[in-house]
């Protein structure tokens, strides 16, 4: 890595490869770029007051600043230095460049005494091109294009004014990275990672976060870190809650802020060429693994965190004289059947039945009880034994009904005694789920596997019901036209083409 500044004609450059940031203070309002040293056009370029963003009043309405007077800028071989008065703040940045990326510190001090309900931030260009993809983790992917289009979900579609910004702490990496195809038919990415704070006004409330995602321009995104204001599929001022809701910000993000207070935030940014298109969103992953540094302390002992799991392990644990399992939900007078729905065995969805076997195996091992062994020997006797749906070898019912003694395809876990929380679904036809169908073939191996692995006998019958599932799911039929396994597999065994 190289880092150096220098001024040549009013222009501050630094640079660690591949990117190079150069300030250019030919007018009064310096020009800010980002480039890639191979690729001269594949940046981005802002200037000085587009960077520097605030909005007064509600709802929000993000202005570029306005100077107050002369923007200074120094610079040494490690960084540059920006101080400027601008829309009634004082404002200092410190940018330095290490690992092929710029680290932005930002402080604003009120210096006019105006009120109002205020929001400040920082806003850096996307490039413009074709392609876009967008990412905001856990929260949007390419505008969730996979998403029912009659559900609520998060979207920001390509077209100016639309808006998507959340809190900090929503996120589990803070950043949103934005790719684009650029006229050299390569596709580039720009990265906007925040170090997680909180505002520490006497104004705002303790836990007051900052804000971060993506306005759309309609050419091209807008990558903002604000001072918490929020938006949600454009509209301002409203969060996502619960499944499909929406609510109303407390607070709206906005804050009071008075002569003389300071807020503070660091930013990191990246511009990158994308190995292929769709791989933007990695550099995100890697830049805050890198920036961030992620660490935990463990809230319980381990020893703890197993005493407890095996406490729950046995609270869901069911059997008669010819079937046990683990529950799929909690059932007991205890803790209540909050879904109002019929407990029962579930094979696959991320492992249930089988899973906890699995887990039942490594507690008996551990602990040197035999009733866990049993106990997972149980649950893989059950689903070995399943009956068949319509008599096809491999494709076995993956949900048994505890109440009725029944086996049935997973969807009859929903239904409610005499209807209730999606009891419409009582009238459909037989499906079995192709992902749970693999799910249990997996986790039925893993028990296997498990088991040789501590030289304990694995039953025959055990190997049977995986080469019945393995050659169901392998034999002609079994995809859909496309070339891909389906969502279901109907009740004479065919791939269902539709969702």
């Amino acid at each position: 890595m190289t880092v150096r500044a220098r001024t040549r004609r009013r222009v501050h450059r630094l640079s660690s490869p591949p990117l190079v940031v150069t300030i250019d203070e030919g007018s009064t309002d310096p020009l800010i770029s980002f480039v890639l040293a191979s690729r001269p056009h594949s940046g981005v370029s802002l200037r000085y007051t587009e960077l520097t963003v605030f909005s007064r009043g509600r709802p929000w309405s993000l202005v570029d600043g306005e100077l107050q007077g002369p923007v200074r800028i120094s610079s040494s071989s490690t960084r540059i230095t920006i101080v400027a008065s601008i829309s009634g703040f004082r404002v200092s940045d410190t940018l330095s460049i290490a690992h092929g990326r710029v680290r932005l510190r930002r402080r604003w001090r009120r210096v006019d005494p105006a009120s109002g309900a205020w929001a400040l931030g920082t806003r850096i260009s996307g490039g413009r091109g074709t392609h876009e993809k967008i990412t905001l983790p856990h929260v949007l992917y390419n505008d969730n294009p996979a998403a029912d289009p009659t559900m609520l979900v998060a979207h920001l579609p390509k077209r100016a004014g639309q808006a998507l910004i959340v809190e900090e702490h929503r996120l589990p990496i803070p950043g949103i990275n934005v790719e684009w195809r650029a006229d050299d038919r390569k596709t580039y990415a720009l990265t906007l990672l925040s170090e997680p704070s909180t505002i520490a006004l006497a104004s705002a409330q303790p836990d007051h976060s900052w804000t971060i995602g993506g306005i759309h321009r309609g050419d091209h995104l807008d990558l903002v870190s604000l001072s918490g204001v929020v938006a949600f599929n454009g509209d301002k001022d409203l969060i996502y809650t619960n499944q499909r809701t929406t609510a109303p910000y407390p607070g709206g993000g906005y804050l009071p802020i008075a002569a003389g207070d300071i807020l503070e935030k660091t930013l990191f940014i990246e511009l990158h060429r994308c190995e292929a298109e769709g791989r933007g969103f990695r550099r995100l992953v890697h830049l805050g693994w890198q920036e961030l540094k992620p660490a935990t302390k463990p809230v319980l002992s381990l020893q703890r965190v197993i005493a407890l799991k095996g406490t729950a392990l046995e609270s869901r644990w069911r059997e008669r004289a010819d079937i046990g399992g683990f529950a799929w939900i909690p059932d007991t007078r205890e803790e209540g059947n909050v879904y109002g729905a019929h407990p029962g065995f579930l094979f696959g969805w991320t492992g249930q039945s089988l899973r906890l076997a699995w887990c039942s195996i490594h507690l008996g091992l551990r602990s040197g009880d035999r009733r866990w062994l049993d106990r997972a020997f149980a649950v893989m006797d059950s689903i070995a034994t399943a009956p068949q749906v319509s008599g096809i070898a491999g494709l076995p019912y993956l949900y048994y009904h505890w109440s009725d003694e029944t086996w049935h395809d997973a969807k009859r876990r929903h239904q409610p005694e005499g209807g209730g929380w999606r009891a419409s679904e009582d009238l459909h036809e037989v499906r079995i789920s192709s992902r749970m169908l693999g799910e249990t073939l997996a986790d039925l191996a893993e028990c296997i596997l498990l088991l040789r692995a501590r030289g304990l006998p694995v039953r025959e019958y055990w190997m049977d019901a995986l080469r019945r599932m393995t050659g169901f799911l392998t034999a002609p039929g079994r995809l859909t036209r496309a070339g891909i396994f389906p969502i279901f597999y109907l009740p004479d065994g065919t791939a269902e083409e539709g969702l």
